[in-house]
């Protein structure tokens, strides 16, 4: 393949029959308390079983080994955005980085950019990923070769000077490419059963939903439970019991297709005018975004596909790579906040983390345990 080609495509042809809900990674297991006898009260109880909270109760586990944790989640494991994301591990590209830089100046974008990259170091030393199809293949931005990128040439250069993993190349597809070589990809749903196999203090509720939440009291519909403290880790779910906290919802559409894309080698690709990222996967290709072509409904917390967006994924899938096969069709919510960072704290005696605006599997981890370490074991 000697170019990648975006141009309009009718979509008349698209056939969708093969959508459903169902996410790649889920092996829709049936989570219903396996505990035989829940406590009345926990040490700490935290609320949703994703990566952000599976972290918490890992670094709880490991600074307090004794303590008494229960998760609770009102579907089952990784349900929410957790096991609904195409599996990328990555703080973001460079375009997100020239973003820092803008806005808080070269130190303080050095030092977040570091806190992404040292969450990929961190998930690789605590946890045997292995098992996980875990895989540092890097994540390679795409500019035509007329788009002018000149100030994020120079954005490379000072990442390169500072020790970070970063490369341009003016030959990618045709086109001019920024690879970010710390990323990586794994199968989310394996990566937290990891994390929840490893912990053996902790008891799982699932599939009930927490209707009150206060600094020592978890209720839901059947019974209540006494905790020293709360961990909410919902992320844009968060200002349901915190309203002070501003997380916007904003849905991502994802699908796998069997492809013959043997040819774009083993990086991940991101297309920022297009927002649209891609990798291969098996035999095929994991493709998703292109939210812009219809951001009204996008912007939802509903949980549904965009037949429009799926047809155009699928259509640009054909375009680049000829005959394909959709296999699984799914989206995922996310939670933006306005400066796109992530949210840590206290609030009312309630500790949270989230709003991580699509970048949780590359934030989760490391947030997860600042927050214990910060707040919560003193």
């Amino acid at each position: 393949m000697d170019t990648i080609k975006f141009v309009k495509i009718d979509l008349s042809f698209v056939s969708c029959q093969n959508m459903s809900m169902k996410s790649l990674w889920v092996e829709k297991e049936d989570y219903f308390n396996r505990n035989s006898e829940l406590k009345s009260h926990y040490d700490f109880i935290i609320i949703g079983a994703g990566i952000a909270g599976l972290s918490c109760a890992y670094w709880i586990e490991k600074y307090a080994p004794n303590a008494k944790v229960l998760v609770i989640d009102k579907g089952y494991l990784g349900g929410g955005a957790s096991g609904r994301n195409a599996g990328f591990l990555t703080g973001g590209s460079i375009g997100y980085f020239n973003y820092l830089f803008e806005t808080y100046g070269e130190e303080e974008a050095l030092k977040k950019w570091k806190f992404t990259t040292d969450n990929v170091g961190l998930l690789k030393s605590e946890l045997d990923l292995s098992e996980c199809d875990y895989r540092e293949n890097g994540t390679v931005s795409l500019y035509s070769k007329d788009e002018d990128i000149s100030e994020l040439i120079k954005r490379v250069e000072l990442l390169k000077e500072n020790n970070f993993l970063v490369e341009h190349s003016s030959n990618v597809f045709d086109m001019q490419g920024i690879d970010i070589k710390t990323d990586a990809t794994f199968n989310p749903i394996l990566v937290l059963k990891k994390i929840k196999s490893l912990l053996k203090n902790c008891d799982f509720l699932f599939n009930e939903e927490v209707i009150e939440v206060s600094r020592n009291l978890v209720r839901i519909s059947s019974k209540s439970f006494q905790c020293n403290k709360v961990i909410l880790a919902t992320n844009y779910e968060l200002p349901k019991f915190l309203p002070a906290l501003k997380i916007e919802p904003q849905r991502s559409q994802i699908c796998y297709i069997k492809c013959d894309c043997s040819n774009m080698g083993g990086a991940n690709y991101f297309i920022p005018k297009k927002r649209i990222y891609f990798r291969r996967y098996e035999d095929g290709l994991i493709i998703g975004g292109l939210r812009v072509i219809d951001l009204e409904n996008e912007n939802t917390e509903t949980l549904a596909l965009n037949e429009k967006i799926q047809k155009a994924l699928l259509a640009q899938c054909e375009e680049l790579f000829g005959a394909s096969n959709l296999v699984y069709a799914w989206a995922g919510i996310m939670g933006f906040t306005k400066d796109e960072q992530p949210l840590l704290g206290e609030s009312d005696g309630v500790y949270y983390l989230g709003g991580f605006s699509g970048h949780g599997n590359g934030y989760a981890f490391t947030m997860a345990r600042d927050l214990i370490n910060q707040y919560i074991i003193r």
